[in-house]
């Protein structure tokens, strides 16, 4: 996604149009998992108590949610938001 070079002319370089890097992208590269629990991190879910649990929808649904946004927002989105090039 990224390109990063030390030293003198040195610095970040984009490796990706910005339309097609999405803010899920960018928080996964520097948060990790976006997961709401741990459980969710798997697929399938690798916890034992998962078919009982009554929680797991509301949890399931949150992380829903949060991927469809985060997967629609663009950095060109968020650019020509602020009003930059």
């Amino acid at each position: 996604m990224i390109d990063i070079r030390r030293g003198n002319q040195g610095g970040y370089r984009l490796l990706a149009d910005p339309a097609r890097i999405t803010l899920a992208d960018i928080l996964q590269l520097t948060e990790g998992s976006l997961h709401a629990v741990a459980c969710l991190e798997h697929t399938p879910n690798q916890c034992a108590k998962c078919g009982s649990c009554l929680t797991l929808p509301a949890w399931a649904g949150l992380d829903k949610a949060v991927h469809d946004y985060l997967t629609s927002v663009t950095l060109k989105s968020m650019l020509d938001q602020a009003g930059q090039p």
